[in-house]
């Protein structure tokens, strides 16, 4: 499937298949919820301070950028009950269309 329209995007997002998923965002953590959709990945990442390998577990968002213009952090997500604060500087994609979040857990 191409992606090279902002209705691609949305198609992609429609929570079909457990795909995406319901969200709600909220700016500074703050203030009333917007309804998102978000792409969420939980996996491992190698880290290697001081020369030793560290597994640690990392959450990873996609938001769609018409939905959530500028995150930020502290910015925080609540995806099936669990918030999560954004940490870390968003990055867009090449498009300008999705952000790619880091965030945690509380």
């Amino acid at each position: 499937m191409m992606l090279e329209t902002p209705e691609d995007l949305d198609a992609m997002f429609q929570a079909v298949d457990g795909l995406a998923t319901a969200a709600s965002y909220r700016h500074g953590g703050l203030g009333p919820a917007a309804p998102v959709r978000v792409l969420l990945f939980q996996a491992d990442t190698e880290l290697q301070p001081f020369g030793r390998q560290v597994v640690t577990g990392a959450t990873q968002m996609t938001l769609l950028a018409a939905e959530v213009p500028a995150p930020g952090p502290g910015d925080t997500l609540t995806v099936e009950g669990v918030v999560y604060t954004i940490q870390g500087r968003p990055l867009r994609d090449a498009s300008r269309r999705l952000w790619r979040v880091e965030a945690r857990e509380g």
